[in-house]
């Protein structure tokens, strides 16, 4: 049985990460500060980003709430894609900053991969089970 504290650290890390993002998604960038980058590079960055958030919610979501993967990982989809339309809608208040819909799809592709490999992952591991019941 997991302790009450446990838990809720369970859910400490991904609204952590979120406040991460949302200082990191809201602050002012000096252009001159990376014009060095590749273009496109922020791109990756949200989809890495995204990833980490629908990864970090699996915790609360399928440990701490004793929701099935599957379920869990539509839930933690969901609420990254989710924050990801708030900030981008958030940056467009902004001054300094521009929602941008090319960054919306890079947060989504980070959280739909995150789901994707899991599933895929569950699978394999279903297969091999087969396999073994088998011979």
């Amino acid at each position: 049985m997991m302790r009450k504290a446990t838990r809720l650290s369970l859910w400490l890390l991904p609204l952590f990460w979120m406040g991460v993002l949302h200082y990191l998604l809201t602050t002012e960038v000096d252009p001159d500060q990376v014009s060095w980058l590749p273009p496109y590079a922020d791109k990756v960055v949200h989809f890495g980003i995204f990833a980490i958030l629908a990864w970090l919610w699996l915790g609360p979501l399928h440990i701490s709430l004793s929701l099935s993967l599957p379920v869990a990982v539509s839930l933690g989809f969901g609420l990254a894609v989710s924050y990801g339309i708030w900030t981008e809608y958030l940056q467009s208040t902004l001054p300094h900053r521009e929602g941008d819909v090319a960054d919306l799809v890079a947060n989504t592709l980070g959280a739909l991969t995150v789901g994707l490999a899991l599933v895929l992952r569950r699978q394999a591991m279903y297969g091999r089970l087969m396999e073994k019941l088998r011979s």
